[in-house]
């Protein structure tokens, strides 16, 4: 069975909580697949339910511990690089300087700010505003999943293609590495959403629920 959604404008900003949150889920997905050894790490953390004061303290010693490390090895790597005139040393050199610097100032609680997923997902927001959004059709079928705008031609996205597939309270929102696409379920016109939900997951390994 087919699962259509017929597209249609997305005004406002009700929607924006859910889509921030799946900019968050897909930004830390992508960021523990490139750098799984700093996620164990901070999973260890984690799980040793540390007190918010006690967390603090132990971030503010990492932070200073490793400022002072990398500004130590910044200059260790400066002296012999300017002496044989290596410019690839003398950019590790400095680059380990502005990074121990760095991490001295969020030691001392400066400089250091949690991601914002909003201002990425207001300006997602807009480009789904778009009067040309009307009369579009996703479909989701068997061999793939067919995106048919409503100006142009259609595109069809192979199920191994997609990268992350979210689903939240009110969206279904996916990638394939060239494209995001967010689809209301309220659009979906054949089908329900929980047919849809029992067929995805055999389609993908990549499903994620994010419904609350």
């Amino acid at each position: 069975m087919d699962y259509v959604f017929e597209l249609s404008p997305i005004e406002g900003d009700a929607l924006l909580p859910q889509l921030s949150r799946v900019l968050q889920a897909r930004t830390e997905l992508v960021s523990r697949s490139k750098h799984p050894g700093m996620w164990r790490a901070s999973d260890r953390m984690n799980r040793e339910k540390l007190t918010p004061e006690a967390a603090a303290r132990s971030r503010t010693l990492r932070f200073r511990i490793w400022g002072v490390l990398l500004l130590v090895l910044g200059a260790l790597l400066l002296i012999p690089a300017l002496g044989q005139g290596k410019l690839l040393a003398m950019l590790a050199s400095v680059l380990s300087v502005l990074a121990g610097i760095q991490n001295l100032r969020w030691a001392s609680g400066k400089g250091f700010r949690a991601p914002d997923f909003d201002t990425p997902a207001r300006q997602l927001l807009a480009g789904l505003a778009a009067p040309g959004r009307r009369g579009g059709r996703v479909s989701f079928a068997g061999p793939g999943i067919e995106l048919r705008p409503s100006e142009g031609e259609s595109m069809a996205v192979p199920y191994e293609d997609v990268d992350y597939l979210f689903e939240t309270e009110e969206l279904i929102v996916f990638t394939d590495r060239v494209r995001i696409i967010v689809l209301r379920k309220a659009e979906l016109s054949g089908g329900d959403v929980d047919g849809w939900r029992r067929m995805i997951v055999k389609k993908t390994d990549n499903y994620i629920d994010l419904r609350a």
